[in-house]
């Protein structure tokens, strides 16, 4: 279960989810009826062993059609820190600092969920990750 804490408006989700869970997917912020979620920054690393076979490990939308952030296979090497700026990595749907309206917002009455895509995860044991993000009444 995620750890979120708040500072300010923006909340910090936090936690380690297993390959078992990130393969079916888990929920890693709730969503709060009547808001949207706009993720402004997160990191994704593999533990226990480089991430194999699967496509990518993806932060994205409970509902599935917005993508936050996603980690291609390739880099997701054990103890790898893969943030925005990292190669490979793609953040479409961030928010930029200070840019109104620069991201795409996951619909009302969606959480985050932490998955994988494309053929099930091996190799490594679990992932860490970090999400920022803010709930807005948009």
């Amino acid at each position: 279960m995620a750890t979120i804490k708040k500072v300010g408006k923006a909340r910090v989700a936090s936690g380690n989810v297993t390959v078992s869970d990130a393969n079916t997917g888990v929920i890693i912020v709730p969503a709060r009826a009547g808001e949207h979620i706009i993720v402004t920054d997160f990191w994704v690393r593999a533990i226990g062993g480089a991430a194999a076979t699967l496509t990518a490990a993806e932060i994205q939308g409970t509902g599935g059609t917005v993508v936050a952030g996603s980690v291609p296979q390739a880099s997701l090497t054990q103890n790898v820190v893969n943030r925005p700026e990292t190669t490979n990595v793609v953040a479409t749907n961030l928010a930029q600092p200070f840019v109104l309206g620069s991201a795409t917002m996951i619909p009302k009455g969606e959480g985050l969920r932490f998955i994988t895509t494309g053929s099930t995860a091996t190799v490594a044991s679990s992932f860490d990750y970090m999400v920022e993000f803010i709930y807005e009444a948009a």
